[in-house]
């Protein structure tokens, strides 16, 4: 039966449950979001406010603050606000990576997530400082979560304590100092033996829930001779009275702590935590001793603590540890170098792990009990308690032989608890139940993915978990199924150095420098200057490149500068070479060592130059021949090979042409090139002109062209235009061979003759008018324009006569012409005579000329009779009337009543117009019939007839007398005639007398 006696004290676990739950909360429920860094580097990515207080709000990944930008606001009396608030999917980290301090001013940092402190900060004077984080980003009702926490960096390396911290200097008290909301008491020294005030180290056992921060480095020295030798009294020194508030550190130390109570339960710098917090505190050096449940933190913790570490010793009876002696709740994140020992339930880290949590941590300190449960790490892991990605390097002994439970890691795993992902090296030496990870596994609990090194533990077994040499527990396959990785950029638990380390946490190994190489420059034929940079982080680094003709290198040379400072970003690194031999290619890389490790830059090669050569080109000029037409070169040194190219090509050219030609030497030890153009001029051809004379035709006539050789291009222009004439006209022809290898040309004139036309004349008859008389003319094709002369003149004529009439073709194109004579007749002179009247005859007149040619004459009534005669000059026209009537005048050419004058400048036409005389009349008063003149006359008037026939009724019937007188000629100066009366005459009254007439 295994005993039990040593395990069966217990206490209550109060708030267990709660504490895990709010550990464990993902950090990957954090949306939209960015990291911010706060560095020396230059501010990106993130915009300010500009307001009071001044709000800087990131607005890209990469986003970095200035901490001159964050320092000349505060000291200005702004204050400022950093969140990490953005449309981002970063974990929302606020990372303070360069020291700052500032005087005024209060700077507050709120993130989603961290607040990472890798560098120290510090405000004096009247300067504030507030940190939220697990931040919801509501800036209108903000609240906060223990998803996320201030987090303190380690320094480089194992045990090398904080690189970050956060000074008040010369400050204590509260009002400016909050986190998440809550103001912290600022404690910056170690008090009185017994005080209680709840301003410093050991006076917050006089308020036990506060929450309070260091505000400065604690030395403890004087707890040495407190008490009568006791020291310094824990916080909280038992359940009952427990310290249930928030303690942070902030990265600063408590120096030289010394307990000295050898019959006390519950005893550290805390005696009892329960549901408290504890974060960002080292313990350096010091003493503490008690009897059960001593750890140099906390004797019994029922809360979180995280971030700390303790190097000073630790002893006890039972349920001692390094950091902690009985852990019910959480550890991360936390260390214990220094020596731990007792008699039973021993551990480097933890004396026992009592259905608690603890996580990313390590012991390095030696482990010595007594009785048993002794582990490197924790002597007991119980009541479902988890250990996970931990390791122990410490030795771990047990002094008495017996039934000892005694691991490299874990004395002894039992009731359902784990172990995950850890591993052990120290040297572990017991009895019974003794293993390189576990001595004893007991009650279903569970060992996974763990390791122990068999050869350096001296273990060949364990109760759980694989042994590895040395070599294999060096190597990335080996934990397989860990967060781990060899990228210094990883984001993974751990890190190893493949083949050269054990996996180390990457908490407490911060990443190393960041090396690039780059191009070597100022390459010679002998020397060459490295380049490359550094950023060396969280440490200075030593700098150097490494050199040689493969990726072993070989050799190294000292880099300028020789030490990189931290915090100065990426500074460049150089390093001159000589002595190197012409023309072989060389690696190098450069590399950076600090306290986080060494790290590596890429390979880089480049080739020394070779030793220079000169170039001569000759056959530059040469003539197209069909074949390729190399250039040659001459060097000095002489009988170098050479190798050509011809406008960037190896091909030689064959066609005609300029050619770029570049010789470049090509020798193992030799260098140089020369450039020159190659010319290849073009050869001769022939050209033989054909078709240079034609005749017109409306199409376009194209000159024929040989060449010998035979069948090359040839381009003609006409007149200078390559457009091949239509038109009759003499054209200079130029014909050039368009070839490339061939050149030559011809010239000549091409001659397009006009074509035929023929020329048909009309019009050639004509009268005088006095205007003049043009021939017409029409062409065969038609249309063309005629020009036409008259006896050998342009102008037309005008008068009556013959003329000789050519008319010739005007045309760019065409010719031709015909003969005739034109014939000009004297105008004729035309003569019509009318006749108006009534009378059966003698009505009319006749129309007579001089010179004579015209005897016209009419006696029809209603009828015109026309006579003609052509004439040159003047005519004088002559109206003689008949009996019976009487000239009435002349119309056309003439007018008037007398004779007529023509002037015969062209034909004319003279109308003549006989009238009838009137019938009867009294006294010259012309009336139409017998009764009207009757009813007219006063008594004794004439009334007179013509000699003609007068019709009409005549009714006397008035007491006048009236005489009818007849026989009258037209003019009624004489009636030697009779007229004859044709109707009835009735007398009434007067007396009517009758003289020549003839009553019918």
């Amino acid at each position: 039966m295994r005993r039990l006696d040593c395990v069966c004290k217990m206490k209550p676990i109060v708030g267990l449950l709660f504490l895990l739950i709010i550990f464990a909360l993902p950090v990957d429920q954090v949306l939209a979001a960015y990291n911010v860094n706060i560095s020396g580097d230059p501010t990106a990515n993130g915009v300010w406010s500009g307001a009071t207080p001044d709000v800087w709000t990131p607005s890209g990944t990469g986003a970095n603050l200035s901490v001159a930008d964050i320092r000349t606001r505060l000291n200005g009396g702004t204050g400022v606000v950093i969140t990490t608030a953005g449309a981002g999917s970063e974990a929302g980290n606020i990372n303070i990576n360069a020291a700052t301090s500032w005087n005024a001013g209060t700077l507050t940092l709120t993130a989603h997530n961290d607040i990472n402190i890798n560098a120290v900060m510090s405000a004096s004077n009247t300067a504030g400082l507030a940190m939220n984080y697990g931040w919801n980003g509501n800036t209108a009702a903000p609240t906060y979560s223990n998803q996320g926490g201030i987090k303190v960096g380690f320094a480089p390396g194992e045990a090398q304590g904080f690189v970050g911290r956060v000074d008040f200097p010369g400050r204590s008290g509260i009002g400016f100092l909050k986190i998440n909301g809550d103001n912290y008491t600022v404690i910056d020294s170690l008090g009185e033996m017994g005080s209680v005030t709840a301003l410093d180290l050991q006076g917050i056992n006089g308020n036990l829930a506060g929450k309070y921060a260091l505000g400065a480095d604690i030395d403890a020295f004087m707890t040495g001779g407190w008490n009568i030798v006791a020291g310094f009294m824990p916080i909280g020194d038992s359940y009952t009275n427990s310290f249930n508030g928030v303690f942070d550190g902030l990265g600063h130390t408590v120096t030289s702590l010394f307990i000295n109570r050898p019959n006390t339960v519950d005893v550290g710098l805390f005696g009892f935590g329960l549901n408290s917090t504890v974060r960002n505190v080292g313990l350096v050096g010091g003493s503490v001793k008690g009897k059960y449940n001593v750890g140099g933190l906390a004797g019994s913790n029922q809360g979180v603590i995280g971030n700390c570490y303790n190097s000073g010793v630790v002893l006890g009876d039972q349920y001692v540890g390094g950091l902690v002696g009985e852990n019910s709740a959480v550890i991360d994140s936390s260390y214990a170098t220094g020596a731990v020992s007792g008699v039973a339930l021993i551990g480097g880290l933890a004396g026992d792990n009592v259905g608690g949590s603890l996580s990313n941590s390590y012991a390095i300190g030696s482990v010595s009990g007594s009785s048993d449960h002794i582990g490197g790490l924790v002597g007991l892991n119980v009541f479902g308690a988890k250990i996970s990605d931990a390791y122990a390097a410490g030795s771990v002994n047990f002094s008495i032989n017996g039934r000892a439970n005694v691991g490299g890691l874990v004395g002894e795993n039992y009731y359902s608890s784990t172990i995950i992902n850890s591993y052990s090296v120290g040297s572990v030496n017991g009895g019974t139940d003794t293993g390189g990870v576990v001595g004893l596994n007991d009650s279903t609990p569970s060992v996974t993915n763990s390791f122990w090194d068999t050869q350096t533990t001296g273990q060949a077994i364990s109760a759980g978990g694989s042994g590895k040499t040395s070599a294999e527990m060096k190597q990335l396959s080996t934990f397989t199924g860990w967060n781990i990785d060899t990228s210094d950029s990883s984001s993974s638990l751990w890190r190893i150095t493949n083949g050269q380390s054990y996996p180390l946490l990457r908490t407490f190994v911060p990443p190393l420098s960041t090396v690039a190489s780059n191009a070597a420059t100022s390459i010679t034929s002998s020397s060459a200057t490295l380049n490359g940079s550094v950023n060396a982080r969280y440490a200075d680094a030593s700098v150097s490149f490494e050199y040689g003709l493969t990726t072993s290198y070989g050799a190294s040379t000292a880099a300028a500068p020789a030490t990189v400072i931290v915090g100065n970003g990426n500074t460049t690194v150089t390093a001159d070479l000589s002595g190197l031999t012409p023309g072989l290619t060389y690696h190098y890389r450069v590399v950076a060592t600090n306290s986080a490790g060494t790290a590596y830059g890429n390979d880089v090669q480049f080739v020394v130059l070779k030793a220079a050569a000169t170039v001569t080109l000759d056959n530059l000029a040469v003539t197209y021949d069909g074949t390729p037409k190399s250039a040659t070169a001459t060097t000095n040194p002489a009988g170098k090979n050479v190798i050509f190219t011809y406008d960037g090509s190896s091909t030689v050219p064959v066609n005609a042409g300029s050619y770029a030609v570049v010789g470049t030497i090509n020798d193992i030890n030799y260098q140089g090139s020369a450039s020159g153009t190659l010319v290849i001029g073009k050869a001769t051809a022939t050209i033989t002109l054909g078709g240079l004379v034609v005749t017109y035709d409306g199409t376009a006539k194209g000159i024929s062209a040989t060449t010998v050789p035979s069948g090359k291009n040839v381009v003609i222009t006409y007149d200078g235009s390559s457009t091949a004439p239509a038109n009759s006209g003499s054209y200079a022809v130029i014909a050039t061979v368009s070839d490339g290898n061939y050149q030559g040309s011809a010239s000549g004139t091409l001659v397009i003759g006009k074509a035929s036309a023929t020329v048909t004349l009309g019009d050639l008859v004509t009268s005088y008018d006095g205007t003049a008389k043009s021939a017409s003319a029409t062409t065969s094709p038609s249309g063309k324009t005629v020009i036409i002369t008259y006896d050998g003149g342009s102008t037309a004529p005008v008068n009556a006569g013959s003329y000789a009439v050519v008319g010739t073709i005007s045309d760019a194109n065409y010719q031709g012409s015909a003969s005739g004579t034109l014939l000009i007749n004297p105008p004729t002179l035309t003569v019509a005579v009318a006749a108006n009247g009534t009378l059966a005859s003698g009505t009319g007149g006749t129309v007579t000329s001089t010179p004579s040619g015209i005897s016209c004459a009419n006696s029809v009534n209603g009828t015109l009779a026309t006579c003609d005669k052509t004439f040159s000059g003047t005519v004088s026209l002559y109206a003689t009337p008949s009996v019976y009537s009487l000239f009435g005048g002349w119309g056309g050419a003439c007018s008037g009543l007398g004779a007529c004058s023509v002037n015969m400048t062209g034909g004319k036409t003279v109308t003549a117009t006989f009238n009838q005389a009137p019938l009867l009349h009294i006294d010259g008063t012309i009336y139409p019939s017998l009764q009207a003149a009757y009813n007219a006359a006063t008594d004794g008037a004439f009334i007179q007839l013509l000699d003609n026939t007068v019709a009409g009724v005549l009714d006397a019937n008035r007491n006048i007398s009236v005489k009818l007188k007849g026989g009258y000629d037209a003019g009624y100066g004489a009636n030697a005639g009779t007229t004859a009366v044709t109707a009835p005459l009735t007398i009434r009254q007067g007396t009517l007398v009758a003289d020549r007439i003839v009553i019918r």
